[in-house]
């Protein structure tokens, strides 16, 4: 199956880009995965070709031609990661991220002729800005001591829709059996306290809304302070 990556900056060879933009960047993302399960000779359709009969016009007793090969079930994975992304920096230290994702897969089984719809679509905004010098004085030893480091913040909004949906062929009947829709908040300042220490401020947020009767919504916070220590050099 392919797959591919384009990354476009051209942008940034116009003067009112250039002018404004440290970075602009345009991705789109395609990729795709085929999978047979397992397979095997149809003994029925062998054991009939020895008994005599054409080969190319061996029938079961619904009068569909028989397979050389007997598959169980085909999976085809599609995703674009992003569809569309937006990538850019500004001169000010100010960045903004926007991306627009998609994916499906498809699960046919041939065993009792049923398939497996899953599609999920995410809207991703993300932004941030960097204040450089900001100082602290902290005390340390008994004597005060003078704290200079950027400060990172950075904010972000996610969509998330998927939905299940098992569709029996010859019954022609749809039915949804999970999904559900997403809303997911983080914001976060980071401060370098030294080479190897960094501080962060975070707060994390996600509401979830099941697309199916025997789940409830569900909303999930956390916040605090976390302390990152480095040990390389």
């Amino acid at each position: 199956m392919p797959n591919w990556t384009l990354n476009f900056n051209g942008l940034m060879n116009i003067p009112w880009f250039k002018k404004n933009f440290q970075s602009f960047t345009l991705t789109h993302t395609y990729k795709s995965l085929y999978t047979m399960n397992s397979y095997q000779s149809n003994m029925l359709l062998q054991q009939r070709i020895q008994n005599g009969e054409p080969p190319n016009n061996i029938r079961n007793t619904n009068g569909d031609f028989l397979p050389d090969y007997q598959i169980s079930q085909i999976s085809i994975a599609e995703n674009f990661g992003p569809f569309v992304g937006i990538n850019m920096r500004m001169k000010n230290q100010a960045s903004l991220r926007l991306d627009i994702k998609r994916n499906r897969q498809l699960n046919l089984s041939l065993v009792n002729n049923q398939m497996t719809d899953t599609k999920g679509y995410e809207f991703v905004l993300g932004t941030g800005y960097i204040i450089k010098d900001v100082s602290f004085n902290v005390v340390t030893d008994g004597r005060p001591q003078k704290i200079t480091s950027n400060l990172d913040l950075k904010l972000d909004f996610s969509l998330r829709d998927n939905q299940t949906v098992i569709r029996r062929i010859q019954e022609g009947l749809d039915q949804v059996t999970a999904g559900q829709r997403i809303w997911s908040l983080k914001a976060s300042a980071d401060y370098m306290l030294s080479s190897k220490l960094t501080a962060r401020l975070y707060y994390d947020q996600t509401v979830s809304k099941f697309k199916t009767s025997n789940a409830f919504p569900t909303l999930n916070t956390n916040a605090g302070i976390a302390f990152r220590f480095n040990l390389g050099q």
